[in-house]
């Protein structure tokens, strides 16, 4: 039976790996990231000013119930992918769009009219762009880091597979300095979205043949991706 190596997303691992068994292939996961939540630093007044509230991984959701009892209000809601969508919901959110991932977010945002002038976003320590791409556009930021990411050590090489899966470009760094990552049996990696896909690409410790991308992010559109890959190349 073909096998995926599947090394997230950090707490859903196992959705995805369920995933990937419907679709008739073996599944194992293989963590390389953790997450560590850290407290939300911001005042009620520099939260209260913000017009949008934007959040890019469930794993910024908790802080962003916090800065809403800081600051209640009926400030607007979006969110990347479905699945921090469905979470958000169930703490209560309700969201007012979905966005493929962080690029289509940010032009989303720069297409409201009227524009925000404020947005806040909490958001994770490993990259900044959404806000960089908003700011570059004139649009204040408030973006606290309320979760950091952390490498999972491994003592042993990555077991064998024929596919990797990988949820983030954080992952897929912390692939390239495992060791025996460069001689793995596997020739293709499937990537959650257009930046683990860029990510991929231009990563000089990854030993790929083949790099996929899922049109949408979710594990419904890894299953499919993985029912329609017969024969990994």
């Amino acid at each position: 039976m073909k096998c995926v190596l599947v090394t997230g997303p950090v707490d859903r691992a196992a959705e995805y790996a369920d995933a990937a068994r419907r679709a008739g292939w073996d599944a194992i996961e293989f963590p390389l990231l953790r997450v560590r939540a850290r407290e939300l630093a911001c005042s009620a007044v520099e939260l209260a000013a913000c017009e949008l509230d934007c959040v890019t991984s469930s794993n910024a959701l908790p802080a962003l119930a916090r800065a809403r009892e800081l600051a209640p209000g009926a400030r607007p809601f979006v969110v990347v992918g479905a699945a921090t969508r469905d979470r958000a919901r169930e703490l209560g959110f309700a969201p007012v769009a979905v966005a493929a991932d962080a690029h289509d977010l940010a032009n989303r945002v720069l297409a409201l009219a009227p524009r925000p002038k404020r947005v806040f976003w909490p958001r994770g320590d490993q990259s900044d762009e959404f806000a960089r791409a908003l700011r570059a556009n004139g649009v204040q930021v408030l973006d606290p880091i309320v979760y950091a990411t952390e490498r999972v050590a491994h003592q042993a090489p990555p077991p064998p597979a024929d596919v990797v899966f990988f949820a983030s470009p954080s992952a897929v760094r912390a692939w390239c300095e495992l060791s025996g990552a460069t001689r793995h049996s596997a020739r293709v990696a499937i990537a959650i979205g257009g930046t683990t896909h860029d990510a991929l690409r231009g990563a000089t410790g990854a030993a790929f043949s083949a790099i996929l991308s899922l049109p949408e992010p979710g594990s419904r559109a890894f299953e499919r991706e993985l029912a329609h890959l017969t024969t990994p190349p």
